[in-house]
């Protein structure tokens, strides 16, 4: 086990140890640890001579990649801020996004550079917006280098050595959905990513013969964690450009991975596909993490591929794992997210901070090692979430005598989408700036592959609008994920007292909506 407190430090001395052992793969691109080590220098020296320092934000809008990697090392090796920015965002989310941060440089490919251009006018502290395939947008400031992100790089020195950061030194700024509306940045030092990884390291006794294999979207926070843990190690971590259902397995079969993680939807969809006998048991894998795995299906999903699928349940805020099933065939198909794992403390409450009885639900409370250190820029939401020592997270769960949890609904109004969060109020706000829109709610209803979908119901000002002029709408404004797959018109919302939409009065039917899920608007998981 490495003894380094800062990500910076873990680069270096995973490179002194093991130069030439493969790092990277992606595609026939492959890196090793010693050519990772230079090529983030490089990255980190080009940065500094742009006039980016430590602390500053960097946004990072790139698909998966080599290069995304690099650059995310590059970044924090400099001591300044990673905000990984969702390729999906429009309008509405990128603006909030690089406003909240405060982000002076991003970091993308040609494809998004429009968009950013087309906010950034909007966004008073972003300056420069550096492309990898193609010439720098100067947003203020004084003129930078117009070369490709790539070639600019590439003139630089790979000669840096990481100063003045710990283990408390801000690294990322991960941005997740908030419950009254737009997300919040979860400010995760260096400190934060070293234990997630050290955590796994635990769990699943891992080598330097370990494969990890990466499918899930770069900008999501486990990404970061799959990185740590395998420079940690000095395991190879496999890159795929995203998570494809029917070449999943062959990935892992030709590469030889022995371990991946996954969410959401991704199970049901890889047991939708024929099986393959000589493809779903000829691979290396030893085990699975999987966050949300269906219960019904839990078993069929072992017998399938001949490898134990463990529960991982954690939070950005808390760390990506924090109770687990490992090691206990026992809760196989029990739907259980297991129990705590060492260093953390759990406990079910009421509305009123008590206890839960025995058996009865409660809002999930954790306490230990916490990953964030709070929310950027929003101390109100950061003293909402830690009080008195412990985390609240919004899931309600029971728990058995045996210390076991199981999550059994939120006290937040989130819906989740093929293991997106998305905060209603959000949508709501998008649809509500239509001018035909009079009021907005959102509801989340059961659906078979992603878990659960968006219904949106709509108070109009006069006569309804179309329903597919109102997604069209949100579509320009909002990431696909949080586009609402049905429509439905309502006179009067039940309201509160305080006037406020009482939501479990509205029907989860969708039979009679507008379906726009049939009609090429199916968004990927």
């Amino acid at each position: 086990m490495l003894d380094v407190v800062h990500l910076g430090q873990l680069v270096l001395e995973r490179a002194r140890l093991t130069p030439d052992r493969p790092a990277f793969r992606f595609g026939d691109a492959r890196l090793s640890f010693g050519e990772v080590e230079r090529a983030s220098a490089r990255i980190a020296n080009r940065l500094t001579e742009l006039g980016v320092e430590a602390r500053d934000r960097v946004g990072i809008m790139m698909p998966n990649g080599i290069e995304y990697a690099l650059t995310w090392l590059g970044v924090v090796r400099l001591g300044a801020v990673v905000v990984p920015i969702n390729t999906g965002y429009q309008d509405a989310d990128l603006r909030y996004v690089l406003t909240d941060s405060g982000a002076a440089t991003v970091i993308t490919v040609s494809a998004h550079v429009p968009l950013i251009d087309k906010v950034g006018v909007d966004c008073p502290a972003l300056e420069r917006v550096l492309a990898w395939d193609g010439p720098s947008s100067v947003m203020g400031g004084n003129p930078t280098a117009r070369l490709p992100f790539r070639d600019q790089v590439d003139e630089t020195s790979d000669r840096h050595r990481p100063i003045g950061l710990d283990g408390g030194t801000l690294s990322v700024l991960q941005y997740t959905s908030g419950t009254t509306g737009f997300p919040k940045g979860c400010m995760i030092p260096h400190g934060g990513w070293l234990d997630v990884a050290r955590q796994y390291r635990e769990l699943g006794k891992f080598t330097a013969d370990d494969v990890a294999l990466i499918m899930t979207p770069f900008y999501y926070g486990d990404f970061g964690w799959n990185l740590v843990l395998c420079l940690h190690e000095g395991m190879e971590l496999v890159m795929l450009p995203r998570f494809s259902a029917s070449t999943l397995w062959r990935s892992v079969a030709e590469t030889g991975a022995t371990f991946f993680y996954c969410l959401g939807a991704m199970p049901v969809l890889l047991l939708k596909q024929p099986e393959d006998p000589a493809i779903d048991r000829g691979h290396r894998m030893r085990w699975i993490s999987c966050s949300g795995i269906p219960a019904d299906q839990h078993r069929a999903l072992e017998a399938r591929w001949g490898v134990p699928w463990r529960e991982a349940y954690g939070t950005t805020e808390i760390g990506f794992v924090t109770a687990t099933t490992l090691d206990d065939d026992a809760h196989t198909g029990s739907g259980s997210i297991g129990r705590m794992l060492p260093g953390f403390e759990g406990r079910l409450v009421g509305p009123d901070g008590a206890d839960a009885a025995p058996g009865e639900p409660g809002e999930f409370i954790c306490r230990g090692r916490r990953m964030s250190a709070g929310y950027w820029n929003k101390p109100e939401a950061t003293a909402a979430w830690m009080r008195n020592g412990w985390a609240h997270t919004g899931d309600v769960m029971t728990r058995d005598a045996d210390g076991y949890y199981y999550l059994v609904g939120r006290t937040k109004d989130m819906i989740r989408r093929g293991g997106e969060n998305v905060a209603a109020a959000e949508v709501e706000a998008v649809l509500c700036d239509h001018p035909a829109v009079a009021n907005a709610a959102c509801i989340a209803v059961p659906d078979p592959v992603f878990g659960e979908e968006i219904k949106a119901f709509i108070q109009p000002k006069g006569p309804a609008p179309d329903p597919g002029a109102l997604l069209a709408h949100c579509r320009q404004r909002l990431a696909a994920f949080k586009v609402p797959r049905y429509v439905a018109f309502i006179a009067e919302f039940p309201l509160t007292p305080s006037q406020r939409v009482e939501k479990h009065r509205l029907s989860r039917e969708t039979t009679g909506c507008h379906d726009a899920g049939g009609a090429g608007d199916r968004r990927r998981v």
